[in-house]
């Protein structure tokens, strides 16, 4: 399991399907367009996923940023991302003018292309999807963030040990649920996902499901949020790994039977 830059956004992918490794998870188109929010976004707006409003910029815009020109689009809060990388890096939430400047330093600092949407005041919703043709989704988990945090920031992921609280089920209405499930396997479809993820969702106060990010190398420890969901499902640890290698070898000989060479009629 590599998570961030290089292991999740096609590289490694590339170098094993190059040498003909097999390997578990989502290849090298799904993983480059899952890593790049913008590009992600955009397919799924497109797919018809709803998501939050969105604009993008990339630095050569970086002086005709404005706050007015935004809040204008996409109202007040609003939050400030850089477009390739996870963990809440290079993100940060915007409420009042002073709060942009500082914000488009950080992403830039990480990219060259940034991402900027709408805030959702909603309930952090994320969802398991395990297998291949077709995926299948779990019961979704709720992340529940502290007060002390305006989102699920990186040290409220990493560093405070009290910041969040894990509740595997969700309560959710069972048609919620059902939507939410439904959503996450399109996503993964939508973005080329492959084998295992995990898809980030919003749910609002007046039922508004919003899919937020797909991770295609979600944490895979003991205790993380992706295992538990599947456990919850009477999926132990030690299975659901025997799984995702079976998966993963399936995917390799089927890959086997595509043609690989073109017999031409030309001369040399």
């Amino acid at each position: 399991v590599l998570h961030g830059t290089d292991g999740e956004d096609g590289s490694i992918q590339g170098m094993l399907k190059a040498l003909d490794i097999p390997m578990v998870g989502t290849g090298v188109l799904g993983s480059a367009i899952s890593m790049n929010k913008i590009v992600a976004k955009r397919l799924l707006k497109d797919a018809g996923v709803p998501v939050a409003r969105f604009m993008t910029f990339n630095y050569r815009d970086r002086d005709s940023i404005t706050y007015e020109a935004i809040v204008d689009n996409l109202g007040t809060p609003f939050m400030v991302k850089a477009a390739s990388l996870g963990s809440s890096v290079g993100v940060s939430k915007v409420k009042k003018k002073e709060d942009l400047e500082p914000a488009l330093k950080e992403a830039f600092a990480y990219d060259r292309e940034i991402l900027i949407e709408e805030y959702i005041h909603g309930r952090e919703i994320e969802c398991a999807i395990l297998g291949n043709y077709p995926p299948e989704a779990s019961n979704p988990g709720e992340i529940i963030i502290s007060d002390k945090y305006e989102f699920y920031t990186f040290d409220a992921k990493y560093v405070d040990g009290k910041a969040v609280k894990i509740e595997v089920p969700a309560k959710l209405d069972k048609d919620t649920i059902e939507k939410i499930r439904s959503l996450s396997v399109k996503a993964f479809e939508v973005l080329h996902g492959e084998d295992f993820a995990r898809v980030d969702l919003f749910v609002t106060k007046d039922g508004g499901i919003y899919v937020n990010e797909i991770n295609t190398i979600p944490g895979f420890t003991n205790s993380s949020m992706y295992p538990m969901m599947w456990r919850e499902r009477g999926l132990k640890f030690t299975d659901l790994i025997t799984r995702l290698i079976q998966l993963g070898f399936e995917r390799h000989q089927q890959s086997k039977a595509i043609e690989r060479d073109f017999k031409s009629s030309l001369k040399y």
